[in-house]
């Protein structure tokens, strides 16, 4: 049986203690995965809990599952770097990646072919051009099997991914199942967005 005990501390501590309560569960051996589970989830609450007493001018404002953020930077067709929020403690970073959810683009990094590579750097300059250096909205987001950060990302309440998928820079993923081939060559008669740009990287 797991107990977590209410423990009321003051804000200007608080603040203080959650870093160092964090580096102190990582160098824990817990004795079970469930007793892991409760002490991190605990202390993602309190950290919560506390970042909601921070000033209302940082760049980034919570509200429920739905919160707001600058894009700083983007590495890829699916991948993005947003400022939370600049007083967050070192432990967190200024900076934190997100996913685009439901959709998979062209890797950049692990390209495995000239055409996957051509297709990936332009689905990172496309969504550069959406959301780098814009206020977007993060709904729903959570942590994928890799425990990534997989948000449906919004600008001027237009979908990304939507707008992603739509014109070409990339398809469909639930994040189970087999993935898109990228170093596929188009089908002759295939007439779509991504069959279209595949041909003018290369693809046959």
């Amino acid at each position: 049986m797991v107990v977590l005990a209410v423990v009321r501390v003051p804000k200007c501590t608080a603040w203080a203690v959650v870093p160092k309560l964090f580096a102190v569960a990582l160098d824990l051996h817990f004795p079970s995965p469930r007793l892991r589970r409760a002490t991190w989830g605990a202390l993602v609450v309190l950290f919560v809990r506390v970042a909601q007493t921070r000033s209302a001018t940082s760049t980034a404002s919570w509200s429920g599952s739905r919160f707001h953020a600058v894009v700083e930077s983007c590495s890829d067709g699916d991948t993005c770097r947003v400022n939370l929020d600049s007083n967050l403690p070192p432990v967190f970073g200024s900076r934190i990646g997100i996913r685009v959810r439901g959709i998979d683009a062209a890797e950049l990094r692990g390209a495995r072919c000239p055409l996957e590579r051509c297709l990936a750097v332009d689905a990172r300059d496309a969504l550069r051009v959406l959301v780098a250096g814009r206020n977007t909205t993060l709904d729903d987001c959570g942590r994928d099997k890799y425990f990534r950060l997989l948000c449906d990302i919004r600008v001027a309440n237009e979908d990304v991914g939507q707008r992603l998928m739509a014109d070409g820079y990339a398809v469909a993923y639930g994040g189970s199942g087999p993935r898109h081939d990228w170093c596929a060559p188009p089908e002759h008669r295939d007439t779509s967005a991504l069959a279209k740009r595949a041909r003018r990287c290369g693809g046959s």
